[in-house]
């Protein structure tokens, strides 16, 4: 019943949005492999790459707006 909901277009749009941030994680801050092993080390690592983006998108709106 939800399927019939949603637009046709949702699904692409959220996967544009998604693959832009991997995208500027790994052209921008030159991320290429994990450093670490195992799947809780690994999410570990994700969180602070994904920390590090919305700092860092949040200091560039700080200094644009000032």
């Amino acid at each position: 019943m939800r399927d019939q909901m949603a637009p046709e277009w949702l699904p692409f749009r959220l996967s544009n949005t998604v693959e832009s941030v991997f995208g500027q994680i790994k052209q921008n801050r030159g991320f290429r492999r994990f450093l670490l092993r195992g799947l809780s080390k690994v999410t570990l690592e994700v969180g602070w790459l994904a920390l590090a983006h919305n700092l860092l998108k949040k200091a560039a709106l700080v200094a644009q707006a000032s």
